[in-house]
């Protein structure tokens, strides 16, 4: 299964300008025709966590996470994630960053270790049962209805919590206010698994970075139209071995399960071969059905 994050926008006025010189990709397009469709409520990393690529095993003893510093801008009322990337963090200023995590969390019996600037390794001496969301999921979004869930969620929002405490006087922090910076103001922990899922460099299994693509969230959230056209013509083989796909913007909303066309079907294409534009113009208006 492929998750496609802003691949199918809510807005109809929005999709109807991202389709507008959009070429045909007609196999995506048959491929979306002949689909069997369906609604998925929830969020992306609902989406994620249903496909349980990773789980973690009854005898597991040791969880390993993600540990990614961010910037967050202050509402009104929450706290907004930026596009990490913005931060411009230096490995010099993300090392000191996680050398300091590392000695808060140490008494918890977790070890962070830097993997690179925007990517730490979290290990922990115990299983820990949460849901959580990718990054990616939350760019611009607000982050209280994108915390931890599960059975272990109270923890691993207080870890996270008192490492917002540790960035608020940070060296690195007062050094890079002082140069007109952003600051690091959120150390967001995502993607629990059991620590033999992964290998001693790596923060997450091979099979969780391989089922999903945020080229058109990315694009979409930057106003690259040519880039999220561009998206769909690299994405294209990918998309059409998948057995399924799952549609949506900033939330998950339709899952594709894969399907022969019919004869009908194929008839049809062949004295009009299918569009992509026509074909997402009519998962929207299957949306909007499903919602109603």
């Amino acid at each position: 299964m492929l998750l496609l994050p802003a691949s199918l926008p809510s807005d109809p006025r929005i999709l109807t300008a991202l389709c507008d010189g959009l070429p045909p990709h007609t196999e995506i397009a048959q491929l979306i025709r002949s689909a069997s469709v369906a609604a998925f409520e929830g969020s992306w990393g609902d989406a994620e966590h249903s496909l349980d690529l990773a789980p973690i095993p009854a005898n597991a003893d040791r969880t390993v996470a993600t540990a990614s510093p961010m910037h967050a801008a202050l509402g009104l009322s929450d706290l907004t994630p930026m596009e990490p990337s913005q931060l411009q963090l230096t490995d010099i200023e993300s090392r000191a960053l996680c050398e300091a995590a590392d000695a808060l969390m140490r008494d918890e019996g977790v070890r962070l270790t830097w993997i690179d600037a925007l990517h730490w390794r979290v290990d922990a001496d115990r299983v820990i049962d949460v849901k959580t969301e990718r990054p990616d999921w939350i760019i611009g979004e607000s982050m209280r209805p994108n915390l931890p869930r599960g059975t272990d969620a109270r923890l691993v929002e207080r870890w996270m919590n008192e490492l917002q405490m540790l960035l608020f006087d940070h060296p690195v922090n007062s050094a890079r206010q002082s140069r007109g910076l952003a600051v690091v103001n959120v150390i967001w922990l995502w993607g629990f698994v059991a620590a033999s899922a992964v290998t001693a460099s790596a923060t997450q299994p091979v099979s969780n970075e391989a089922h999903f693509d945020a080229r058109m969230l990315i694009a979409f959230r930057s106003g690259d139209l040519a880039a999220w056209q561009r998206a769909w013509g690299e994405l294209a083989t990918t998309i059409t071995k998948q057995p399924a796909i799952i549609l949506g913007d900033t939330q998950s909303r339709l899952i594709l399960n894969a399907r022969p066309p019919n004869v009908m079907s194929r008839l049809t294409a062949m004295i009009a071969p299918p569009k992509l534009s026509d074909a997402l113009h009519a998962m929207r208006t299957k949306l909007d059905a499903a919602t109603r």
